[in-house]
């Protein structure tokens, strides 16, 4: 069966156990959405992917699935740090990425800026900022050796203007680290039902809109960076893709059962889930792309 009947396939099953209209009705998404997701969808991070708090994307480049693949992005910033003093994560969510790089650099300053973050360990070396981070005026101009952010930059509905205050902050030759999913395709090039899917994936996501890829290099480039890399890496996140997706598959199971609590559960947890289902399909058409960008100022 080819990529595109499979994503139909998936798309179809979907339909049969959840009501998507209801998912995509006057649905707007801004930073209260986006705080009210994270907090209605944190247990189900914790007990069905990450009990440590990791919410990115494994990077398997073997093909299999394994623990040690949630320190991928993590240990890529890794190897900007050794002379770094100060270090800013933007969405550090639950604080799990901060935990690590604080533990291996205890000589450096972290400072993790999040809608409403939080961590594990009280490490000294480790700062947590409740702020939007398209606005950051507690810091000063020219201040991180080292920003980075994992899959969370998909949630700003104004790339230009936080890329610029990315910049700002960043001290000169400071390294910025992006991992994120984009649109590979314009709307123009979609069919209706893959516009449909790709609104699910989104809003499941408390995505308002996947930036088309071209688009935010533009916006990075406009600002002044300089690119070190900038690599398309889907195919090393498929495997955890199939993962979500077979997860979410084990409720189909229960049939009736399923569709009636999907019903009575917080519409924000079951777009979350349909999300997980789709989103294997959409890398493997192409209509989704997961990248690593590394820049310098």
């Amino acid at each position: 069966m080819g990529v595109e009947n499979v994503l139909n396939e998936d798309y179809k099953k979907i339909k049969k156990m959840i009501n998507c209209e209801f998912l995509l009705k006057n649905v707007t998404m801004d930073s209260k959405q986006v705080k009210s997701y994270y907090k209605i969808n944190k247990f189900a991070y914790k007990k069905m992917y990450s009990n440590d708090g990791f919410m990115h994307m494994r990077v398997s480049t073997d093909g299999k699935i394994k623990e040690e693949d949630l320190l991928y992005q993590v240990n890529k910033v890794d190897e900007y740090l050794s002379s770094a003093k100060k270090v800013l994560e933007l969405g550090c969510g639950q604080g799990a990425n901060l935990n690590v790089l604080a533990k291996r650099y205890p000589k450096s300053d972290f400072i993790g800026v999040d809608l409403f973050p939080s961590i594990k360990d009280g490490l000294n070396n480790v700062k947590l900022v409740s702020c939007d981070y398209h606005e950051m005026p507690m810091f000063n101009e020219n201040t991180f050796d080292v920003i980075y952010a994992f899959e969370t930059l998909c949630h700003s509905t104004n790339k230009k203007k936080l890329f610029k205050e990315i910049f700002r902050v960043l001290k000169k030759d400071g390294i910025f680290i992006l991992y994120d999913g984009y649109a590979n395709k314009k709307d123009e090039e979609l069919s209706a039902e893959e516009k449909e899917i790709m609104t699910l994936v989104e809003k499941g996501m408390c995505v308002d809109k996947f930036d088309f890829i071209n688009e935010v290099e533009k916006h990075i480039n406009a600002t002044g960076f300089k690119v070190l890399s900038n690599a398309d890496i889907s195919e090393y996140v498929l495997p955890n893709m199939k993962y979500l997706k077979n997860k979410v598959a084990k409720f189909f199971k229960l049939g009736y059962f399923f569709k009636m609590i999907c019903k009575v559960l917080p519409k924000k947890f079951v777009g979350n889930a349909v999300s997980g289902y789709l989103l294997y399909g959409t890398t493997k058409a192409k209509l989704f792309i997961y990248k690593e960008q590394i820049y310098k100022k």
